[in-house]
């Protein structure tokens, strides 16, 4: 009944329009052993049984949890990665913009400093020609 019911494509449709695309996997269900060596195993020679560990077997719905964890870690580093450069670009803009705005004040003190030499020289130039000038004093 249940194999009916999702040979239906509006059922089946359904079905995949709830998962995302992140959730969907293809996994083995058998499972991944996580040591590929078993030990050695010294016993009598002659003897039928032996006993040895086995190797531990992880579960698919292990494999499946540290595939998606393994996933969402990936993508927190891609996001702290994608942070930093913007944080490093946005510095990168501070200190021009703050380089930019000292030779701006630089240059405008430059500018003050030689308006306030030609009021200078101008002034004793209005001296200087005042002293030249012949007073009706003096006349």
């Amino acid at each position: 009944m249940a194999r009916e019911k999702m040979t239906n494509p509006d059922i089946f449709q359904q079905y995949f329009d709830l998962l995302e695309p992140s959730q969907i996997y293809n996994c083995d269900d058998s499972g991944m052993p996580l040591e590929h060596k078993l030990p050695r195993v010294v016993s009598l020679k002659g003897t039928k049984k032996v006993r040895q560990k086995s190797a531990r077997i992880l579960t698919s719905s292990e494999s499946l949890a540290l595939l998606e964890a393994k996933k969402q870690q990936k993508e927190e580093d891609e996001k702290e990665k994608e942070r930093k450069k913007k944080e490093r670009e946005e510095k990168r803009i501070a200190k021009e913009s703050e380089k930019k705005q000292k030779q701006q004040e630089r240059e405008s003190k430059k500018a003050e400093q030689a308006r306030k030499k030609e009021e200078l020289a101008r002034k004793k130039e209005r001296g200087a020609s005042k002293e030249k000038r012949p007073t009706e004093e003096r006349c």
